[in-house]
C-alpha cells in the first residue's frame, strides 16, 4: 500500500476515509477530541500519528479537523435559524 492509499491528499477522500471506511461519526465531540490530540505536540497520540505520517500531512489532518467542525457549527446554526 503506498502512502497515497493510506493518507489522502484531500478533504473529500479523507472524510470518506473516517466516516466509511473507519466507521466513525464526526461528531463535535470527537473533532474536539482529536484536534485537541493533534494540536498537542507532547501528546502521545500526536506523536504517534506524526510517526505514521509524512510531516506535510498534519497540518492537513489539522486542516480537515477544522473545516468539519466548521461544518457542524454551520449545521447547528441553520437549525436555530428555521
Amino acid at each position: 500500500m503506498s502512502d497515497g492509499d493510506r493518507f489522502p491528499a484531500l478533504y473529500e477522500p479523507w472524510r470518506h476515509c473516517i466516516e466509511v471506511r473507519g466507521r466513525t461519526r464526526r461528531a463535535p465531540t470527537f473533532i474536539d477530541e482529536k484536534l485537541s490530540e493533534l494540536e498537542d505536540a507532547s501528546h502521545p497520540k500526536m506523536k504517534g500519528f506524526a510517526r505514521l505520517c509524512k510531516a506535510d500531512h498534519l497540518p492537513w489532518t489539522i486542516d480537515w479537523f477544522r473545516q468539519g467542525a466548521g461544518e457542524h457549527s454551520e449545521t447547528s446554526a441553520s437549525r436555530h435559524d428555521a
